[in-house]
């Protein structure tokens, strides 16, 4: 299974296609799509031959590794047990609530401080003198 890059569906696909049809014209539009191929298939070249040199490099006892599973996110859920990710969950909730307060009061005090410079800037009331 190949994840796909964009996620992109037939639909989706039709479209964009129709869209280079119309931009480039039906002359450049099969020349583009080549050179699109020639290039996924190199990205594709690349990314199985870096693979297999890091497979490589860990050695016969480390051929079946899937690569996935070295990513970090993967490795943390194995690593931290089942209880503690529901406190992890909590815990990112409440940092993403502290970071949405500090953003408030960072925007509070800004506006704060233009109100408080447009004050000291703005030239005194002109007063009128007291009747006798």
């Amino acid at each position: 299974m190949v994840p796909m890059l964009f996620d992109v569906g037939a639909a989706e696909l039709l479209v964009l296609v129709v869209l280079v049809v119309l931009l480039l014209g039906p002359d450049k539009a099969p020349d583009l799509a080549r050179k699109a191929a020639r290039l996924l298939k190199f990205l594709r070249g690349v990314a199985n031959t870096a693979t297999d040199q890091i497979k490589a490099e860990l050695g016969p006892e480390l051929a079946d590794v899937d690569l996935s599973d070295l990513r970090p996110s993967a490795l943390a859920a194995e690593v931290v047990p089942s209880d503690m990710r529901a406190e992890m969950v909590a815990l990112k909730a409440d940092l993403a609530g502290m970071q949405a307060e500090v953003e408030r009061l960072r925007r509070d005090a800004a506006s704060g401080l233009d109100a408080g410079l447009s004050k000291s800037i703005s030239p005194p009331e002109a007063t009128s003198p007291a009747p006798a």
